[in-house]
């Protein structure tokens, strides 16, 4: 990437299980060959014969301690892996084409040529954040009551709680609080985190820009929840919502090691990966994984790691009944009963 290259030296790389939606490995033979070590921090890719000339600026950052292994990272990465809702085993050929610039040609899962953005709302889509950016305000109070009429696509339905006014109202508006609800298509660690809606794209795409680490990815309205910003909610909560998550589990052979929790479960403690504590009900506790796996149709959450030593030194074993519950005010913190199973006596 020091260079411009005389020819196109091209590699490939197939999109496996969901390792690929953080980052993808640069093989070190093009690093080394073509690339002659010579590796800047950013990359840009882009389709190649695409129209819309959409582009991706990505991190290449390099592994500590191995001279020729770099990656695909960063924010512009994951971008780029949600925009054009890439699946595992396919795969994509790189051609360097000029100086830090790649095109990219993508190959679905029958082994022929793909389109690198099927979505036509993001491939057409012209966002309306620079021209709210050049106003130097947000959108007037009448501008939220009655934005400009858009279509919204076959595939994203109005929901029946969320009617539509006319002209195309919808339920959030740029300087909205929000919460992350996500789809199929959204990338886990963005699942039930706090954010701002700081743009309004066409078709009920918004930009929305996380609480605690300001980062933004855009999402249709479905995949929102707008929080309320009056302090005082009108109706006081219930003991259900109030009440600490949990979920029983009776154990078998395929939890020994790793041991799936329930979506409603998952949702409360964030679907990302991250580390918890597990309590017996003496006050030990061991330090947990929380694993993700993303699948093409559903987004599957795994307690492991600790797991395992947990449930032996607990002594749990196959038909033994166990509670989980998140303790909400310890953090991330699960509290575990177990009740063991009675085993017959033989006289």
């Amino acid at each position: 990437m020091g260079r411009k290259p005389k020819h196109c030296p091209s590699f490939f790389k197939v999109l496996v299980d969901d390792r690929f939606a953080d980052k993808l490995r640069i093989p070190p033979a093009f690093v080394l060959r073509v690339l002659e070590g010579e590796v800047p921090a950013k990359a840009v890719i882009k389709a190649q014969n695409d129209d819309s000339k959409k582009s991706w600026t990505v991190k290449v950052v390099k592994k500590t301690g191995e001279k020729y292994n770099y990656s695909f990272t960063g924010h512009g990465w994951r971008k780029f892996v949600e925009d054009c809702g890439l699946k595992a085993g396919e795969f994509l050929v790189f051609k360097l084409v000029s100086n830090s610039v790649f095109q990219i040609v993508r190959f679905g899962l029958n082994g022929c040529v793909k389109e690198l953005i099927t979505d036509p709302v993001i491939k057409h889509e012209t966002c309306v954040s620079e021209q709210i950016k050049e106003n130097h305000c947000a959108p007037s109070p009448k501008s939220k009551e009655a934005p400009p009429r858009a279509a919204i696509s076959s595939d994203d339905s109005l929901p029946t709680d969320h009617p539509r006014g006319r002209g195309g109202q919808f339920p959030v508006a740029v300087t909205d609080r929000v919460i992350i609800k996500g789809n199929r298509r959204t990338q886990p660690h963005f699942v039930g985190r706090k954010a701002i809606v700081t743009a309004q794209c066409l078709n009920g795409w918004f930009v929305v820009k996380t609480i605690d680490n300001a980062e933004s990815v855009k999402l249709q309205y479905r995949s929102l929840d707008k929080v309320s910003d009056d302090p005082s909610p009108s109706k006081p909560p219930t003991d259900k919502q109030t009440e600490d998550p949990s979920f029983p589990v009776v154990m078998k052979k395929h939890c020994r090691s790793r041991l799936t929790l329930p979506i409603a479960f998952a949702r409360k403690i964030g679907m990302r990966k991250k580390k918890v504590l597990l309590r017996n009900e003496e006050g030990k506790e061991w330090e947990a994984d929380v694993s993700v796996r993303t699948y093409q149709t559903s987004t599957r959450m795994d307690l492991c790691g600790g797991w395992s030593a947990f449930r032996k030194e607990n002594k749990i074993a196959d038909g033994d009944s166990c509670s989980f519950k998140l303790v909400k005010s310890a953090g991330d913190v699960i509290d575990v009963v177990v009740r063991k199973r009675r085993r017959p006596r033989w006289t």
